[in-house]
């Protein structure tokens, strides 16, 4: 059984860790199974939610995705007709792998693999859902994958349900990231992997089978996104401060703690999973990893509106993403982290007071909490690292920020029930309730446009605008002028798609979200309307639509609580008629017809 977090860890029946009021620790073995089966069947009812709630447009990253998953799917085609000749060397043919792997190397290819396979097996074979769900669908599941692994690592930690459904809820019912768990992405499935391998490492330090188990978690990681490159630092930084005051000399030899044998693991099965599980980087390996790893370390800048600040390039504030996080939480977990932090604080200095070490257990599980969240933080707040695309860079430390909001439920309700020991359950489900409704709603007045949410601290998204931060990324919000245009628009109208792409355009047209006589063009000069996506990088280009155009008088506008976020301008102010021949007398007809 795991060792929970120490929780009478100092002298007195007032002390902040007194034992009074806690239950017993530690769960049964039927209890442990129970808790399986709960975390299981609650990660498929989250993938049945995302799908459910699969109402987002396609973001430009989406349709790169789409596009690479479908360069990948020729690859298994052509593997099945190989396997049925007998030819199956073939598809492994530096020839082979060239001509189906090479989209977008710039990113590993796991989640873009299980895009393809989703696509092939779960849309084209089976026919069970649209193109665009069947390839967001692994991505969904990653997502349950992390309030799975969020929940049973809690549960590990702590030996009691109340803070580890508390943690699950904070993940799960944070805006941003609910609108990120939807796409057809990797920021999601790289959160979900570094907290396995967090909570696999973890185990590690306690087990054989475990160590082995965090080699192979870093190297899903590699292969997943290139965040898992940070995961050794991490880890060796919890190693190195957790034994610190095992550090001696002694007869003139310097004594370290005992190295986890996970990092000898890791060493030895990152790279070689690494290898493996990128095909393009079976040929010429070393120049090919030495592109990707260029890539990333001379990423380009993309534009970043920061409450009236214009960021193109380097120097990045500092506080940039501390602000963010800060202002796109929900209120009530901003309060639930900090009271978590707080009571975390005050335990570890008990603790230090009643035995010299200042960790709340002998793994130091608080230690690699904070680490958790303070490294991927830290690692943006270099003010040369790239800052485009808001919150989604840092996401692998909000789980955690959520474990420390669970750690201050569980400890407010030890409190509360010292005062009303007969009402623990009603305490619990008060606490639970506070922490998820609010939540929740802000979720759901946000979505599907989840990526524009700010909190009650600038005022929501109205306030969020007036202040002049970034409410908008990467030409999704076309999706929600698309009835408008099919209602509106006679054939052979061309439409400018802005900041949305080829391939979003394709996909809306696959999925039938789009008349196929609309004519795309992304030349305003050739264009009767355009999309035009909300953001102060585009500017001038909105200038230049008002003048070639001859009005700024918008015909349709897309909007989450009255603030704009993707507009359509005509030619004259006005929609372009319909033919006589269309609509009888020029006027539009309505869908039904």
């Amino acid at each position: 059984m795991s060792e929970p977090l120490d929780r009478s860890v100092s002298p007195g029946s007032t002390s902040p860790g007194s034992a009074a009021a806690d239950p017993p620790t530690g769960f049964s073995p039927a209890a442990r199974r129970v808790n399986l089966v709960v975390g299981v069947v609650g990660a498929c009812l989250w993938v049945a939610l995302l799908m459910l709630t699969d109402g987002i447009g396609f973001t430009r990253d989406e349709s790169f995705y789409f596009h690479a998953a479908r360069e990948y799917a020729g690859w298994f085609e052509e593997l099945e007709q190989h396997i049925e000749q007998g030819t199956m060397a073939a598809s492994f043919t530096r020839e082979s792998i060239d001509a189906h792997w090479s989209y977008n190397p710039e990113h590993p290819v796991l989640m873009k693999t299980l895009f393809a396979l989703s696509d092939r097996y779960v849309h084209e074979r089976a026919g069970l859902l649209g193109p665009s769900l069947a390839m967001r669908l692994p991505a969904m599941v990653t997502a349950a994958w992390l309030l799975l692994v969020v929940w049973l690592f809690a549960l590990d930690i702590f030996q009691r349900r109340l803070p580890a459904v508390a943690a699950v809820l904070s993940t799960a019912l944070m805006p941003r990231l609910f609108f990120h768990m939807h796409l057809t992405c990797f920021d999601v499935p790289i959160t979900a992997v570094w907290v396995t391998f967090i909570w696999v490492w973890w185990r590690s330090l306690r087990s054989v089978p475990w160590a082995w188990g965090a080699g192979v978690a870093w190297g899903v990681g590699l292969i997943t996104k290139l965040n898992a490159f940070f995961l050794p630092f991490v880890v060796l930084a919890h190693w190195g401060l957790a034994g610190i005051r095992r550090v001696r000399l002694r007869d003139g030899r310097l004594e370290l703690p005992p190295v986890p044998l996970a990092l000898f693991t890791m060493a030895l099965l990152g790279p070689l999973i690494f290898h493996l599980g990128w095909p393009r980087h079976w040929f010429d390996t070393f120049a090919r990893i030495g592109w990707y790893l260029r890539f990333h370390l001379h990423h380009e800048h993309y534009f970043e509106q920061y409450f009236g600040r214009s960021l193109w390039e380097p120097p990045f504030p500092v506080e940039f993403p501390f602000v963010m996080t800060a202002t796109t939480t929900p209120l009530v977990l901003l309060v639930g982290f900090a009271l978590g932090a707080a009571l975390m604080l005050r335990d570890s200095w008990w603790r230090w007071r009643a035995t010299g070490s200042p960790w709340v257990d002998e793994r130091a599980t608080g230690l690699l909490i904070a680490l958790n969240i303070l490294i991927p933080f830290l690692i943006i707040a270099r003010p040369s690292t790239p800052i485009f695309g808001g919150v989604k860079h840092w996401f692998p430390a909000l789980p955690f920020m959520a474990l420390v909001i669970g750690y201050g439920v569980m400890r407010l309700h030890d409190a509360l029930v010292t005062r009303w020991p007969r009402q623990r359950a009603v305490i619990a489900g008060a606490l639970l309730a506070t922490l998820a409704v609010p939540s929740a709603l802000a979720t759901a007045a946000a979505h599907p446009m989840g990526n524009a949410y700010y909190n009650e601290l600038v005022g929501g998204v109205t306030g969020a605008a007036d202040l002049r931060a970034m409410r908008q990324y990467w030409g999704y919000t076309a999706r929600y002028t698309l009835d408008y245009l099919n209602e509106t628009m006679p054939p052979g109208t061309r439409v400018h798609f802005h900041d949305s792409t080829w391939g979003s355009y394709r996909m809306y047209v696959e999925e039938g979200m789009l008349r196929e006589d609309i004519v795309p063009t992304w030349q305003l000069r050739d264009s009767t309307c355009i999309i035009f996506d909300e953001q102060k990088a585009f500017a001038d280009v909105e200038y230049t639509v008002w003048t070639r155009y001859g009005s700024a008088a918008p015909v349709f506008v897309a909007h989450l609580n009255g603030v704009p976020m993707a507009t359509v301008y005509c030619r004259g102010g006005a929609p372009p008629a319909w033919p006589e021949a269309a609509g009888g007398d020029g006027a539009s007809p309505t869908l039904d017809e």
